[in-house]
Formats: C-alpha cells, structure tokens, sequence
C-alpha cells in the first residue's frame, strides 16, 4: 500500500537545502507540512549527509531511443535496421530488448526505469573491505579519538601504505551512515559531540537556554582578536556527575590555565570564585561567556572588575583558545570528570 503523502523528489531537495542552510528540523517539517519525526527519520537514515547526485552516462540509451526501439519492433524493423536508425551497434539494440522481455514485451518507459535501477551499484567502501583498518579505526574512537586524531596518526605510522590510511571524512560518513554497517552505533557516543547523525556547519539550535540580553562576541575590540595583548581571558564551565563543577579559565594569549573547582553553576558562585583567582594575576579579566549556566549574567557583567561577551553557538564551530584547552582535558584525563552530552 503506497503512503498517501510520499516523500517526492522535490520534498528531499528542500530537507537537504534547508538542512544545509542550518534550518532546525521544526522549520523544515513545518515548510513541507510534514511532522519532524519524518524529517528526523530521513536524515538519520542518511546520516545527515546528502547523498551523491546520481547521472546517466552519455554513451548510455536515452528516453527517446528507448521509443524509438519500440516504435521499431512495433513496426516489425529488424534489429540492425534499428541500430542503423539510431546510430548505435546493433550489439548494443539485441542486449537491450533482450534485457528487457524481448521483442513482444519491450517498452520504452519500463526498460529506462528498469536501467536506472540496475545502474545502481555502489562502490564498496574502503573501511567495508579493509578489515584491519576498520578494526583499528574502531579501537582508536572507542579509546575517544577523533577522526581527525585517527587520519593524521595512520598518515603518521603508516606513511608508504595507502592501505592503512583513510581520510576523517570517510570515518564520519562510515559511522553516521547507517546503511554501510561497518561501525556499531555505539560507537557515536565515542565522539565529542555525541550527535547521531551530521549537521551542517550553518546549524540554528533551538531558543532554550539563550542568554537573553548578551553582548555578542562579534561586538568585542578587534585588538582582542590579534591575541598580542595580555589579559584577554576565555572561560567555561565543566559540569561533571554527581552536581560536580569546575571553571576554566585561558588566557587567550598565553594560553595560561586555571582551573577552579566551584560548588555551584549560579553565575554569582563563578564570579566569586574568578575574582578571587584573578586578583593573584593582577589582571583585568574579560572573559567571553556562555551556555545554560550564565542565563541571569547581568551580575556578571555588572561587575567592575571585567566586560563580558557571550558567545554564540554557531561561533563554537570554529572554537577559541577555552575550547581547544577544555576539551582535551576533559577527554585525555587532566580532569576527572565526565562532561554531560
């Protein structure tokens, strides 16, 4: 029984312009009047990323040749008159009709979907048919290295065996397309950011949790984007289990970290315990915010001892010195603690 409203081929152009364009999936099920479950399940049956655009090759039949061979056998032609007709071998008419039902039961539009369909052989990817590769890859993510991690360490030890090397890229496609079926899903919630399948670059997350009345990061001095004056400071927030927290704080510069273990998330605990630590420095902190914790920052930037600019979600994607330093520690042990997804 074939579904009343089906998916069209229109339908999947929009889902991946959208997609692409960093619309969230409520805007893109309200734009195709389709519930976000079906917009869900279609992404992460591709993982998120678009599939390749498949073309017909040109020395392949088209369309109209197809009617033409009909019309021929209609007519009773021979299959070399056919072929002279068309300008093709007549080798290439015979396999055609023959593939097709033969002479009483050719037709042109069945044979052509028909061709389409059998065209489809994908290429077996590297990682299905390399096993030790794929058995290491699957070693190194689940000891939580990155793809990029894992295509710059085999570039490394594997120099002169193109064997053993394989681009990040082809890592990501393998674990978030689930039709490949070489990695175990499992293994996703290895990755740092923990998503199930691939979002663009673009991404919009949804409203919650935005810190209502910020000063963007875009607004900061542009002498703080040149890193060569001191005392330009980024910090963060690690929540770990059991109500467990600890602040960071970098020195854009310098990249000097401190590390301070704090009792709560309120925005006047961390500002407390800031102060504090950069008094010793005798610094003028100025420290880029954001996340859940500081959705009541006005305290925070009220106070005399620094400016704060709250960064946005999308400026993450390229992260600043707090990411680069944060993230590593948390994920190679320098901090104990267990980042929530």
């Amino acid at each position: 029984m074939k579904h009343p409203n089906p998916m069209t081929y229109k339908m999947k152009e929009t889902i991946w312009h959208l997609w692409k364009a960093g619309d969230p999936m409520a805007n893109i099920s309200k734009v195709l009047s389709k519930p976000p479950a079906t917009i869900f399940s279609y992404l992460q049956y591709h993982g998120g990323i678009r599939p390749r655009l498949r073309s017909r090759s040109l020395n392949s039949l088209t369309i109209r040749e197809r009617e033409t061979i009909t019309r021929g056998l209609a007519s009773g032609d021979s299959i070399r008159a056919i072929a002279r007709q068309l300008e093709r071998s007549p080798s290439t008419v015979c396999r055609e009709v023959n593939n097709n039902g033969g002479s009483s039961k050719y037709r042109a539009i069945d044979a052509d979907n028909a061709a389409w369909k059998r065209g489809k052989r994908p290429k077996q990817c590297l990682l299905s048919i390399n096993r030790p590769l794929r058995d290491l890859i699957a070693s190194k993510i689940s000891d939580d290295w990155s793809p990029e991690q894992i295509s710059g360490w085999l570039r490394r030890h594997h120099p002169n065996d193109k064997k053993m090397r394989v681009s990040h890229e082809t890592i990501y496609k393998s674990l978030f397309i689930e039709t490949r079926n070489i990695f175990h899903k499992k293994l996703r919630k290895h990755l740092r950011t923990k998503r199930k399948f691939r979002q663009a670059k673009a991404h919009k997350v949804g409203s919650r949790g935005r810190i209502i009345g910020g000063v963007s990061i875009h607004d900061r001095p542009a002498d703080i984007e040149s890193r060569a004056t001191l005392g330009h400071w980024e910090g963060d927030l690690i929540v770990g289990s059991n109500n467990s927290h600890i602040a960071t704080v970098v020195e854009r510069s310098t990249r000097f970290t401190m590390l301070v273990q704090v009792d709560s998330k309120k925005p006047l605990t961390l500002l407390g315990h800031y102060q504090n630590n950069s008094r010793s420095s005798q610094r003028r902190l100025r420290k880029p915010l954001h996340g859940i914790e500081v959705q009541s920052w006005p305290p925070i930037q009220n106070s005399p001892l620094q400016r704060v600019w709250t960064c946005t979600f999308v400026t993450l994607v390229v992260p600043g010195s707090e990411e680069l330093t944060k993230t590593p520690m948390v994920f190679f042990g320098s901090i104990s603690l267990k980042v929530r997804a």
